[in-house]
């Protein structure tokens, strides 16, 4: 049996996911709120996990020195910060 979505077809964009989150392509306001931590209730703006984000590539790629290609893993606690 063959299943079918009842929604149209989406096109998929020939570009990497990174550089299509960053495009903003649903134009979300910087200063929209992304993330709740619901024990301390710090918030995350899509602003800050942009800016975060580069930061954490910058840093991997400029001072760790890791290339493209490259595996890395990252250990985080469950922290508001952990979906950067």
């Amino acid at each position: 049996m063959v299943l079918t979505s009842p929604f149209p077809e989406q096109r998929i964009p020939r570009v990497s996911l990174q550089r299509f989150i960053l495009s903003n392509p649903w134009g979300v306001a910087k200063d929209t709120v992304s993330s709740i931590d619901a024990h301390t209730g710090e918030t995350l703006r899509y602003g800050e996990l942009i800016d975060a984000a580069l930061k954490i590539a910058h840093v991997l790629r400029f001072e760790e020195h890791i290339k493209a290609g490259q595996l890395v893993a990252i250990w985080s606690p469950n922290h508001i910060l952990y979906s950067v």
